[in-house]
This record gives C-alpha cells, structure tokens and sequence, in this order.
C-alpha cells in the first residue's frame, strides 16, 4: 500500500475517532482490516466542499450506518504538529491528490482500514478551527419559485400561507412565491409535518412549505415572468388553475411540486380563484369557478401577450377544467393568432359533465388545432360524489364504460397507477403521470410515442392506459 494510500486511510480513522463519522462500533472495523470503512467521492480540493461531497458519497452508498454528525463536532480538531485545524487540511489535500491520479471511474476510491497502520494515541481536545477550514453545509432543500394571480380577497394577514382568503376580489392580484422542496422528498409527493411522526412545526428539509409570498404591480409581475421565460431553453411557462377544496397555500406548493419534479425551466405560474378549501363547500366552489371564469380569460389574453412565451403549457384540474376550457376555446376563437404559441392543454381529472364535455366544449378545443390530453380514472372518488351530486351523469374525468374519446383529444386512463384514497390528485400524486407529462413537455411526444402507455381500442375511437 502506498504513503499516500496510507495517509487516506489514517484521514479518515482520525475522523472516526473524533467522531466525525462512523462505521457500527469503530473498534471491531479496527479487528477487520478487511472491512470497508468508507467510500468517498472527492470533487473539490477545497476543505469546505467536505461535508456536501460525503452526504453525496452516502447517498450513493448503500450503508446504514454511517454518517457525519454535527457539524460542531469538526471543533474536535487533531494536531500532530501543534497547528490547529493543519491536519485536517493536508491529509485532505491527499485525498484529493491520490484520487486524481486513481485509475478509476469517476474518482471513486475504496478505503480499507489497512493493518499495519497503527492509529497513533492523540487526545482530542476542543478548539477553535480557521473560518476558512469549517465546512459550510448547504440545506438541504431546494427554493422554488412560482408566479401566481389570484382573484381571491386580501385578508390582512403577514402569514406567506393566509394572506388570500376565501372571498372574491373585485381585483386582480399579482406576486411570487417561494416554497421548500426537500431533496429526500419522494416525486410526487406534498410532505407536511405530522403527528404521527411526532412532528410538530414546519422544517423545509422535510417539509414542502410555502416560504413567502410577495405582491408586486401587474407590470411588474409580467416583467418578472418575461426575464424568466427568456432565460429557458424553450421560451416556455405553464398556467395551472387548481380544482374544488383548494386553499391558495394548496396551489402555491402544488404548483412548485409540479414544476419541480418535472424540471419545468420556464416560469411555473398558477391562478388561485376563491375555493374555499374546504370538502363540504362544493356548491359555494362551483359558483366561485362559474364567476371567475370571465377574470381568468382576461389573465389568459394578458399571459399570451406579455408572458413573451413562445411555448405555453395550461394545465387544470378538477373543477378549474371548467373555467380554463371554456376560456381559452372563446379566447382562441376571438384571437387565431395566439393559437401557435399554445403548445397543449393538460386536463386532469376534468369535474365537468361528460355529455357537455363531448358536445360543447371538445368541438370547441379541438377548433383551435392545438394537442389537448386527458387524463381520467375510475378510481376518482371525488368525481364519483360530484357524479352523485349532480343527478348521477358522468364525469368527463371518469374512465371506465363512460370513458371520454373523441377526436382530436388524446385521452389517457390512469386507473392503474398507484392513487391515495380519495384518487382525485393521482395525476400529480403519482410518479407515472407525472413522469408522462414530463415526456409530454419536454419532448412533446405524443401519447403513442411514451414508453409506459398501452392503446385501448374502443367503437368510440382510440385511448391509452398505464402499462403496470
């Protein structure tokens, strides 16, 4: 085994022994130097990179228990030579030098405790090491921004999360949001603290929170949506108007999940109308969304004329199907020369009667020319109450015998993935239908060129389903 080699080994024994990081009980890996003790992947010759490139080592590495502790506990600083904090340093300067010369992919290395290197008997005491020496641990969380309007009342509260409310505004509102996207966090999933995890107040390495919300003037926010919009590869944004039970805090996180979790680079905005969030207020929601109709067309013709996107992706869920197909139909049919900068329209789960949906509002969509897919389940039971709610008539958003086909809308049958037990949010819950739509807007491949779609042949025409 080299010096060097040797050197590497000592580093990171010297680590343990301070407790910097550990493999099960230290003493019996010192009786095994057949062990592996650790993998490291250096990237960086700069001491203070340390910590993030071992949480990526550990995060490649399947072992449980090791890991660094608290970042304090690099106060714990051993000194061979009377220098605080110098050994540290040059042992990892080693590291990074034998690893560059290391015939392997990708600078991966693995350390063996070697046997006859014997770990020499230092007393570590608590000191004080060089700012520049202590490494700076980045969160562990990334900060989404999302653009949002809303019609919804100002409350007066300062909280990120109830500065809207429930009642309708005679004016429009504009701004930016931020929310906390954990890196751990599971695609497809809206994390919150819980009591059964004894959890008892927001942490946004855990949690998806809404961080801030700031107002700005319209001319403001379209400048805003602009600057972002220029800097994407594709000049793309999305509109996401939300559904039936939503608070804006709801849209504000799902909209950031979105745009997160399918690496959407232009601007993610979304339109929160006055639902009131609750599971009981389904006819107040329904007047709400029938009023706001005439508002969100306004926001439509303003967004394609000042978002300066050339690729616009509108997105609705449940009841917000309503107000965004009728919209962008009358929209498109007033002003043809939007229609090439529409890319498609996503429907989820459309709260929408299926007998008007085919007769009405389809001819109305497909008019335009433009890709519109539809995502539906039999597993919906939201859709299946509003069913019962309004006189037993099918939903456009139910699959099943009363599947919606017809020509020109791409309709896709989600009933076979994973859905919670409601199954109304599958289509941003779950990582199939999110990853289909990823491959829908970054690609824009159509559903007989997505892999994990299978073709369904029926009298009324052709429709695609999850593959499981």
């Amino acid at each position: 085994m080299s010096d060097n080699q040797q050197k590497v080994d000592l580093y990171f024994q010297l680590l343990a022994q301070a407790g910097l990081v550990f493999v099960g009980d230290y003493r019996q890996i010192l009786h095994n130097p057949n062990e592996t003790f650790v993998k490291y992947f250096p990237s960086s010759n700069t001491f203070e990179t340390f910590v993030e490139d071992f949480q990526f080592a550990k995060s490649h590495i399947n072992f449980s228990n090791w890991e660094i502790i608290d970042q304090n506990k690099f106060n714990l600083a051993p000194s061979l030579d009377g220098s605080i904090g110098e050994y540290y340093y040059s042992t990892f300067s080693y590291c990074i030098e034998y690893s560059q010369k290391a015939p392997l992919p990708h600078t991966q290395l693995d350390y063996h405790i070697p046997s006859q290197v014997t770990l020499p008997d230092i007393q570590f005491e608590k000191v004080q090491i060089p700012k520049k020496l202590v490494p700076k641990q980045k969160p562990n969380y990334a900060i989404v921004r999302t653009f949002y309007v809303t019609d919804r009342n100002l409350t007066g509260n300062k909280k990120p999360g109830n500065m809207f409310g429930v009642k309708r505004s005679p004016t429009l509102t504009y701004g930016v949001c931020e929310v906390s996207m954990p890196h751990d966090r599971q695609m497809g999933t809206l994390p919150s603290p819980s009591i059964w995890k004894f959890e008892f107040r927001q942490d946004p390495e855990k949690h998806v929170i809404l961080l801030s919300t700031v107002i700005s003037s319209k001319d403001q926010f379209f400048a805003d949506i602009a600057d972002r919009v220029r800097t994407s590869a594709q000049n793309s944004a999305f509109l996401f108007i939300h559904g039936y039970n939503v608070t804006f805090e709801d849209a504000a996180r799902r909209t950031a999940q979105i745009s997160y979790d399918i690496g959407f680079q232009g601007a993610p905005v979304f339109y929160s109308w006055p639902s009131q969030g609750k599971t009981l207020e389904y006819t107040f929601d329904e007047q709400n969304i029938e009023w706001a109709q005439a508002n969100i067309k306004s926001f439509l013709d303003d967004f394609f004329t000042r978002s300066e996107a050339q690729n616009i992706y509108l997105i609705a869920h449940s009841m917000g199907n309503r107000a965004l197909t009728r919209s962008v139909a009358e929209l498109l049919a007033e002003k043809p020369n939007l229609r090439e900068r529409l890319k498609e329209v996503i429907l989820t789960a459309p709260d929408i009667d299926a007998a008007v949906f085919k007769q009405q509002i389809a001819p109305a969509l497909t008019s335009t020319g433009r890709p519109v897919t539809l995502y539906a389940s039999s597993k919906d039971m939201a859709l299946g109450l509003s069913q019962m709610e309004h006189g037993g008539y099918p939903r456009a958003g139910d699959s099943g015998d009363e599947i919606v086909v017809v020509p020109g809308i791409e309709t896709i049958d989600a009933s076979n993935v994973d859905a919670s037990l409601v199954g109304h949010s599958y289509w941003a819950d779950n990582r199939s239908v999110i990853s289909d739509i990823f491959y829908l807007i970054r690609d824009s491949k159509r559903a007989n060129q997505r892999f994990g779609l299978r073709a369904k042949d029926i009298p009324a025409g052709r429709y695609w389903e999850f593959v499981l």
